[in-house]
């Protein structure tokens, strides 16, 4: 579905955007189908388990501590994922920008 498509059924630019960034990595799979399909569904039950396990912590979260502990332990969840997030990005190699080819 194209964010166009997607503002036609009453869906924002934000959701337009998630969509577009949880399925930005499928189209590195290789072309076979069947692997195409596989990973995205891979991905889709993924999402929905994240998504279903914070619902459920952060409402018990929330009924024990209230918002601010929710907040704190957000913030300290993101902080303690950002290392794990850079160490996870390819490596290009390249420490400066690469010199322009000779002309012949």
């Amino acid at each position: 579905m194209t964010p166009v498509h997607m503002r036609e059924h009453g869906h924002g630019t934000q959701d337009a955007g998630l969509v577009i960034a949880l399925h930005g990595d499928v189209p590195a799979v290789p072309a076979h189908r069947a692997a195409r399909a596989s990973t995205q569904g891979l991905v889709d039950v993924g999402v929905a388990i994240a998504g279903a396990t914070g619902g459920m912590a952060s409402g018990t979260v929330v009924a024990s501590a209230g918002y601010s502990a929710l907040a704190a332990a957000g913030a300290v969840l993101a902080i303690a994922l950002l290392p794990l997030a850079l160490a996870a990005r390819p490596h290009t190699g390249l420490t400066h920008a690469p010199e322009p080819a000779e002309r012949r």
